[in-house]
């Protein structure tokens, strides 16, 4: 760690993390795995990310009818807030 902080990378864990747990919140919202998430963010090189206002609308529109796939839009919703991320990140 201290190698790590001397040479400026300290945050590179954090944002492994991030992208991470963002490829598979994104691929839950279209119906992927684990090993299919990251993969897809891997040759993408990024990643398919709606905007806010569909996922609330589609949150909306589902959650009756399809409440995993409501749940995964409001999943990747709060995350793009918190960490206020824009579309196609």
């Amino acid at each position: 760690m201290r190698e790590n902080v001397k040479n400026g990378q300290f945050g590179i864990w954090e944002e492994t993390g991030l992208y991470i747990n963002l490829a598979l919140l994104a691929g839950a919202w279209e119906g992927l795995g684990y090993g299919e998430s990251i993969g897809k963010m891997i040759s993408a090189e990024g990643l398919n990310i709606p905007d806010t206002k569909f996922l609330l609308s589609e949150a909306a529109r589902l959650m009756e009818s399809d409440p995993e796939k409501a749940s995964a839009a409001i999943d990747l919703y709060g995350a793009l807030v918190k960490n206020n991320l824009k579309p196609d990140f």
